[in-house]
């Protein structure tokens, strides 16, 4: 009886694993650059100027366009900059520090600031001039539709 529940276990979090990233193999893989990625920010940290890391994003794909949401607490939208070109989106942008009272001591940093850019590979090329950014509570939304493929059609050859 031990065995079924531990495999009735195993296999619900196989599921969670599979609707949270996509597929199952890939949940240890994410969950491994989740880790590098804090290691890498520690050491980053430490240098003057260090640059803020890249934002974590979301992707999913519809029908006519793909859908890309960032996440940007404490970034201005005068801050961001966001194009498309061929199969790629890139955003740019900026976490400034706040401003502290000069008779402030900080006890304790662990927020990020500086320059960041993402660029994020499409499945498909795009349709550049169609591109939509939205920025609403710390989360940028950008839409990206698919360029439309122009169908092949049937060319009548001509004679003299």
């Amino acid at each position: 009886m031990m065995n079924e529940e531990m495999e009735d276990e195993v296999g619900r979090a196989e599921e969670d694993a599979t609707r949270d990233t996509g597929s199952a193999w890939s949940a240890p893989f994410t969950e491994f650059q989740d880790m590098m990625d804090d290691v890498l920010d520690g050491f980053r940290s430490l240098a003057p100027g260090a640059h803020a890391r890249h934002p974590r994003l979301e992707l999913a794909e519809t029908a006519d366009a793909y859908l890309v949401w960032l996440d940007l607490p404490g970034v201005a939208q005068e801050d961001l900059e966001v194009s498309a070109r061929a199969d790629e989106l890139t955003v740019v942008g900026q976490r400034r520090r706040p401003e502290i009272p000069e008779d402030a001591q900080v006890r304790r940093s662990e927020r990020v600031y500086g320059r960041f850019r993402r660029v994020v590979r499409l499945p498909a090329y795009v349709d550049a001039s169609g591109v939509r950014a939205r920025l609403e509570a710390g989360v940028l939304q950008v839409t990206v539709p698919r360029r439309v493929e122009s169908e092949g059609h049937r060319v009548d050859v001509e004679t003299d």
